[in-house]
């Protein structure tokens, strides 16, 4: 009676909750975004470099994963693999950050030959890091296809499967509702989805891997360890995999162009900005609040995920369903533009589709780092669509920018964010529970991707 009682007093809440959002509804939505820094164009030299090799062993066909420090800034860093007790040596190249850091993700090719290796690094001065030990082993075709309503899993190795079936079974739960959450926001649907599991014997630490690729995703393991990392990616490469249906060639995953100077900054973490963003709206959708708010604090002074962001947090999916929907209606290729022009379409059609400027909001986060959108660019653009002329002369968007170091990633109570959570933590209580989707394991060899 009690829980009855409870639950019609829920849409008291909802209600309530708008009626705040309502009283602050003209103050504007502020964000930061640092100003660029000016970079000496010195070449830094580190005491001394070093790798991080995130794996002791690798399968033929898989990816082998370094981080490096210490190198020369700016520079060009090499990673140099060695057959034990043999003379030739496999060098890979990567181009370290100012800071002499870098990233660098290897594929074990079908010609590489089994075996022990060792992996050192070298910099610009040829100073040599300290060996790390490998082993390369050869690879089997997917032993165990776990099937669902919107997935099919392919793992390698049945046995790690079976040591960890439940976390598995909640990732594979997690996927199923956070696809069925993606339909409503992108307002379409998509065909089975194969996810492809690497590294499971890999013994992978302190690196977490997602890939969107086509029709397919990709995870590494090690993500089963830790469910809120699980979530987190699955979410994230989600995300990537429903905008790619609509068109290739997406800015602001993976920050091309000036997505990446929204995001070059000390001490700043490089993300994918839009799925990032849509990322954490889902978690909070679903109602993992904690992993949301993880999430959203774990990115500094990224201004174009900060100003995607602001845009969740002001108007919702909204500006992000439609500008979808008419790209898939526009038939529109952002494959076939830079990373300007692809931008400025994308902050048109949101502007058309929200009757608000959020061109003029784009290029005021822009003038932080020192770039802008260009009118000639804005111009080819009208004339290619001329139903996104007259976008420029909308109204501001309820959102401003800031140069200043105030607090940042705090939402309004306006906010969608904040609505949700205040009316729907008290129903997720009462009505939450455990979804249970049906799942069908194969032992038959899954087809290559």
């Amino acid at each position: 009676m009690l829980g009855r009682s409870l639950r019609f007093l829920i849409p008291i809440f909802l209600l309530a909750s708008v009626g705040i959002a309502s009283l602050s509804s003209n103050t504007p939505y502020v964000f930061a975004c640092l100003p660029a820094l000016i970079t000496s164009a010195t070449v830094h030299k580190f005491p001394a470099p070093g790798i991080i090799l995130y794996q002791r062993s690798v399968d033929v066909g898989e990816e082998l994963y370094v981080f490096g420090y210490g190198f020369a800034s700016d520079s060009s860093a090499r990673i140099v693999i060695r057959a034990v007790g043999a003379e030739n040596w496999l060098v890979f190249h990567k181009i370290t950050d100012e800071w002499g850091n870098f990233s660098l993700s290897i594929e074990i090719a079908d010609d590489i030959p089994t075996g022990h290796y060792s992996v050192a690094g070298l910099d610009l001065t040829d100073r040599w890091t300290s060996t790390w030990p490998l082993i390369v082993r050869n690879r089997s075709d997917p032993q165990l296809v776990l099937s669902t309503s919107h997935f099919s899993w392919y793992f390698h190795h049945p046995e790690f499967y079976l040591a960890n079936q439940q976390n598995v079974s909640a990732v594979v739960n997690f996927a199923e509702d956070a696809f069925d959450r993606y339909v409503r926001d992108f307002n379409y649907t998509l065909p089975n989805i194969k996810v492809y599991i690497s590294n499971e014997n890999d013994q992978m630490t302190r690196l977490y891997v997602g890939w969107a690729g086509g029709d397919n995703l990709g995870f590494s393991a090690d993500i089963f360890n830790d469910l809120y990392s699980a979530r987190s990616f699955v979410a994230h490469e989600l995300a990537n995999r429903f905008q790619g249906n609509a068109s290739m060639g997406w800015p602001w995953t993976d920050a091309h162009g000036l997505w990446q100077k929204l995001s070059d900054y000390p001490n700043s973490r490089f993300v994918s900005p839009f799925p990032y963003a849509a990322s954490i709206m889902l978690l909070a959708e679903l109602h993992y609040w904690k992993d949301a708010t993880r999430k959203l604090h774990a990115v500094t002074n990224d201004c174009g995920f900060q100003l995607l962001w602001a845009i969740f947090q002001v108007y919702g999916w909204e500006p992000y369903t439609g500008l979808f929907q008419a790209i898939r209606q526009l038939n529109v290729d952002l494959s076939q533009y830079d990373a300007t022009g692809a931008t400025a379409l994308i902050a048109s059609i949101m502007s058309r589709v929200q009757g608000v400027n959020f061109l003029r909001l784009f290029n005021s986060t822009f003038a932080y780092r020192n770039m802008t959108i260009q009118q000639s660019t804005l111009g080819e653009i009208m004339l290619t669509y001329p139903i996104l002329s007259g976008v420029t002369h909308l109204p501001a968007p309820n959102i401003a920018v800031t140069g200043s170091t105030r607090p940042i990633l705090v939402p309004r109570t306006s906010a969608p964010f904040l609505t949700v959570v205040t009316a729907i933590t008290v129903s997720s209580i009462l009505i939450r529970r455990t979804s249970h989707r049906p799942m069908h394991i194969s032992a038959k060899r899954a087809p290559k991707a």
